[in-house]
């Protein structure tokens, strides 16, 4: 029997959270469906947030393991045996999709964390969390657990808890106090250009074995221009607003960078678009560490997916954004998209990539 190996540590989050962006979703067969009795290892609610964003995004979940408990499955698909069932032993039916059958796989511990919406990811990290995909929902929810600090996650303003799931009998967190946010503001200051291009380059070249300048060549600030919305192209870059600017010089140096990788190594595996909208993420969030743009202490105006969303002119579903929150949670990660052949993903045995749109909400 032919599996197709998704077993990954749920919470190693960076790495689940950029595989599942970049790995392609198996095709539903339109037969005949079986679904398993509810049991633990389906969710009811959870240590499960939700918010106006998760409730409306949601209504398009199209994941064959949707319903299924992240907090103590892993779900996992294979063809039905040479009888057309579903025998795999050591795991639970989830359900039966014509010759396909998706499994949970218990996980064991299970996972003692929440389910929050994507844009509270912020919220998490500030807080101490570490998250990864839900693969039940894995355009709108995330796993967190905590990584360090103590206390309970503390939701930001209008996310609120569903409840807890079946599946998570005996697993829970010991109370405490919340970590305290910084009182300092959130609001980016226009950059510092050469302490910008400076904190980007060293990031880069801490994780690639090639060398990236520690200066922006002036031709890849005018190609990040000419990818920028039209309201973008016709302004000065001094007179921008600090999120444009930082924007505009987080593309240009991922266009420098994957020039140099593409130079030596002749290109990467993934949809250009999808893995500039990666490196603007992972940028940013290097920006972040670098102490160059401060740390957003809530889901306001100032969480870094609405400002790019608001700088692309886009909704916070929209795959750009999606790609841009991928690479903004990896950042401990060498990029793949810079990386030599192989690259560390995909994960051999895994499903290929599939190019994305270059515009639009994630299907």
């Amino acid at each position: 029997m032919n599996i197709i190996p998704t077993r990954l540590q749920v919470l190693a989050p960076a790495a689940v959270l950029a595989l599942a962006f970049f790995l392609s979703a198996p095709a539903r067969a339109q037969q005949q469906t079986t679904t398993a009795p509810v049991g633990d290892i389906f969710e009811s609610g959870s240590n499960a947030y939700s918010d106006q964003f998760s409730s409306s995004c949601e209504k398009g979940n199209t994941s064959p393991y949707a319903g299924m408990n992240p907090l103590v499955c892993y779900g996992v698909m294979a063809p039905t045996d040479s009888a057309g069932k579903c025998s795999l032993g050591g795991m639970e039916v989830l359900k039966q999709e014509g010759n396909t059958c998706y499994y949970c796989q218990k996980l064991n511990p299970p996972i003692n964390g929440v389910i929050i919406p994507f844009d509270d990811l912020a919220q998490a990290d500030a807080q101490g969390f570490k998250c990864g995909v839900d693969q039940a929902d894995p355009n709108c929810q995330a796993v967190c657990s905590r990584d360090s600090g103590s206390g309970p996650y503390v939701p930001p303003p209008g996310t609120t808890l569903e409840g807890t799931p079946p599946g998570t009998k005996g697993v829970t967190r010991t109370p405490g106090p919340s970590t305290p946010t910084p009182s300092t503001s959130d609001t980016p200051a226009p950059p510092n250009v050469p302490a910008f291009e400076k904190a980007m380059s060293d990031c880069l070249n801490a994780k690639v074995p090639y060398a990236v300048p520690p200066t922006i060549d002036a031709s890849y600030l005018l190609k990040a221009t000419d990818l920028a919305p039209d309201d973008v192209k016709i302004m000065p870059f001094n007179k921008r607003s600090a999120p444009t600017q930082i924007f505009l010089l987080e593309t240009a140096m991922a266009l420098q960078a994957q020039t140099i990788h593409d130079s030596k190594y002749g290109g990467n595996p993934y949809n250009d678009q999808d893995s500039l909208d990666y490196m603007v993420g992972w940028l940013d969030r290097c920006l972040v560490s670098a102490g160059q743009i401060p740390m957003a202490t809530d889901s306001g105006p100032n969480n870094p997916l609405k400002l790019y969303g608001n700088y692309l002119g886009v909704p916070s579903n929209n795959n750009q954004v999606k790609y841009f929150l991928v690479g903004y949670t990896t950042d401990l990660l060498a990029p793949p998209p810079l990386m030599p052949p192989p690259a560390p993903s995909p994960i051999p045995g895994l499903l290929p990539l599939k190019p994305s749109p270059t515009s639009g909400t994630i299907p």
